[in-house]
């Protein structure tokens, strides 16, 4: 064998352990590539996530007013109430939607004469119905800006033409909605006068029975109209309480989705960091096993001619603050067959290893000054002079919030901690 020929050479045994140890470098970049790249990548999405963080520290209303919302801006129980209510918003739609549907069935035939055509008829029943709906949508939208706006102008916030406009809007607002109330009802009527014509035309057995089969197609025609009345007057409440909710709750769950991402980031570079010592260990302990071997194959732990270094070797490592370092190594770097500490610090002052740890360093550090950033302006933006939603303003119209993003901040500082620990790691496992 190749070492067993070498085992004469003076240097054999120090040869063949540095290829080892190169090899076991050469396994841990190649093992590491797909981590490594993974952490870079990831730091440069953390910024995005940082970025879209103080973003979403913001919100702005229809007014383009800009305001400081504390994030997360409602509790969990909060939250879930929002989403209760619009739930029952989306149903209250879908029961309005059907309700007209039904009322106008009947007389869609009426529309267009001698239309008989069933899906036709339906196709013109959701027509109606849907002209209804943002018909009396377009009303309450209008009613409730102008009751914002003018909360605003009283707080000197905006100027007297923007509420001028906003005004002339809920006024159309007004002329539209009454007009599709009017239209429901005039449709429940129509429906009536049209039942009680069918059954003039039908034959029953006896008088009372037909007085009775009109009496009661009416009152059915009368209970979807005042149903659908009922539900127009309920979407208008749970539209008012929605009003301001809404903007700022998608707000709120953006800026949860954007929580969710950076911890998932997080659990990612930890996992990734994990895989990469992970692997450096295996690569390193697998070329000292082989250094092990060579010296059961060639019967000595060093090389004849470092006898006397090794001595010496020995007797600094017994010294008081003895450290490895660079001037340690390049007088003591032929016993790395001997010493784990040596065989190490070799893979370590590799060109090629010295290359892939500047990278990483420098992403971690990137990773460090992006969450120191990122703390620095949260903290500016929490003296910003921007009110929180539903929170009454004092006089001037603006109001200091101290509040900051506790709950991101601190995600963000465990990310810091996590990269710092990273570092740490991979200077003590080349060092070990």
């Amino acid at each position: 064998m190749r070492f067993r020929k070498e085992s004469a050479n003076a240097f054999g045994l120090y040869r063949a352990a540095q290829e080892t140890a190169y090899s076991a470098m050469q396994e841990t970049l190649v093992a590491n590539a797909k981590a490594k790249q993974f952490i870079l990548n990831a730091v440069k999405e953390l910024e995005l996530l940082c970025l879209k963080a103080l973003e979403l520290q913001y919100f702005k209303d229809f007014l383009g007013l800009k305001q400081y919302v504390s994030q997360p801006v409602f509790t969990v129980a909060q939250a879930a109430e929002i989403s209760n209510k619009r739930s029952i918003h989306r149903l209250l739609l879908m029961g309005f939607i059907l309700s007209e549907t039904f009322l106008y069935y009947i007389i869609s035939g009426f529309v267009i004469p001698g239309l008989d055509n069933i899906y036709a008829m339906v196709a013109i029943s959701l027509f109606f119905a849907f002209l209804c709906m943002f018909g009396i949508h377009w009303g309450l939208e209008g009613h409730y800006q102008y009751i914002y706006a003018n909360e605003r102008f009283a707080e000197k916030r905006i100027k007297p033409d923007v509420l001028k406009k906003i005004n002339h809007n809920r006024m159309i607002g007004y002329a539209v909605s009454s007009l599709c109330f009017l239209f429901i009802i005039a449709a429940g009527m129509t429906r009536i006068f049209l039942v009680e014509g069918a059954v003039a035309v039908t034959s029953f057995d006896n008088p009372t029975q037909e007085e009775n089969y009109a009496k009661g197609s009416a009152w059915i025609s009368m209970l979807t109209m005042v149903f659908t009345l009922i539900l127009g007057f309920l979407l208008a409440k749970i539209k008012l309480d929605l009003f301001e909710l809404n903007p700022l709750y998608k707000t709120y769950r953006e800026w949860l989705g954007n929580k969710k991402k950076t911890e998932g980031i997080i659990r990612d570079m930890e996992k990734n960091n994990n895989v990469i010592e992970s692997n450096m260990e295996i690569a390193r302990n697998k070329g000292w096993q082989l250094i092990l071997d060579l010296q059961n194959i060639m019967g000595r732990e060093y090389d004849e001619q470092d006898k006397e270094l090794y001595h010496d070797y020995v007797n600094a490592r017994k010294q008081a603050g003895f450290l490895m370092n660079s001037d340690m190594f390049n007088k003591y770097y032929r016993l790395l067959t001997a010493f784990r500490e040596l065989y190490d610090y070799t893979i370590q002052q590799h060109p090629d290893m010295i290359i892939w740890s500047t990278e990483m360093k420098k992403a971690h550090e990137m990773g460090e000054a992006i969450i120191e950033d990122y703390n620095k302006k949260l903290a500016e933006n929490a003296e910003l002079p921007f009110n929180n939603i539903g929170q009454q303003l004092p006089e001037n119209g603006h109001q200091q919030n101290g509040h900051a993003d506790a709950a991101l901040k601190q995600l963000l500082d465990d990310v810091k901690t996590k990269s710092q620990n990273g570092s740490h790691k991979h200077t003590k496992t080349n060092q070990l």
